[in-house]
């Protein structure tokens, strides 16, 4: 009797294992995983990916993506795009053109008033032409707005 409640037990302990493994081991067998976006390049990326191409200038002048970006879509050099100004009464100024503003940045805008012009998503904020912000939101799809 006491070689079958040894056995048991052992028995009880190897499920109890491998259940643990098994538990531990679902993520590795799922077929999608939910994309997270976190940083200013794998926006970019994605978007790229969704077939949005967009030139990416930094707005920092030493050429580093991490507080802000613009997105472009014309043909303006780096000069006259840091030139634009980040206000709805200069929208007309931003045509084909958006700056993503990483939630990690320390931007003194107020986002009240930009309306069709500004966006929240996730980790960031973008902020310029209202038609291409549309095609981004499609590009954007169903990732989520965390």
């Amino acid at each position: 009797m006491s070689s079958f409640r040894l056995h048991c037990t052992y028995g009880l302990l190897i499920a109890c294992c491998l259940g643990l493994l098994l538990y531990q081991a679902l993520p590795f067998f799922r077929t999608t995983s939910p994309l997270r976006i976190s940083d200013l390049h794998g926006l970019a990326f994605h978007l790229r990916q969704k077939g949005l191409i967009l030139r990416g200038v930094p707005s920092r002048g030493d050429g580093l993506w991490l507080n802000a970006i613009y997105l472009t879509n014309t043909e303006q050099n780096d000069t006259e795009l840091h030139g634009l100004t980040v206000h709805p009464n200069k929208i007309n100024q931003w045509k084909g053109t958006v700056i993503v503003f990483s939630d990690e940045a320390n931007w003194p805008h107020d986002t009240k008033d930009w309306g069709e012009n500004g966006l929240h998503w996730g980790h960031f904020v973008f902020f310029g032409d209202k038609e291409l912000l549309t095609q981004i939101v499609e590009a954007l799809g169903n990732l989520g707005n965390d």
